[in-house]
């Protein structure tokens, strides 16, 4: 998905690619609840979770059926009636 404004993607993949891409080095960090801090940087999160979308799918299918890349959606485009629109999907990620 892209912007009119904007020549990089607006998608959750499109962000992490990027902040991974061009932000590796920054960290983020994070509290847990027992109140100490985790530190970790945008490339290695990144990497973690492509990793981990890979593994979650590892289980359910066979290597050669699993996808060569992840996009993460905020919302699926529907029709007026609530189905799946395939026009719009496919316009999405040509």
């Amino acid at each position: 998905m892209h912007s009119t404004m904007m020549r990089d993607g607006l998608s959750l993949n499109d962000l992490l690619e990027r902040a991974g891409r061009l932000h590796g080095e920054s960290q983020i960090v994070s509290r847990l609840p027992d109140k100490s801090l985790v530190r970790h940087s945008f490339a290695e999160y990144y990497r973690r979770t492509r990793r981990l979308a890979a593994a979650l799918l590892a289980g359910a299918f066979a290597k050669w059926q699993l996808p060569e890349r992840f996009e993460f959606l905020e919302a699926i485009p529907r029709t007026s009636t609530g189905k799946f629109w395939k026009v719009k999907l496919r316009e999405m990620f040509r």
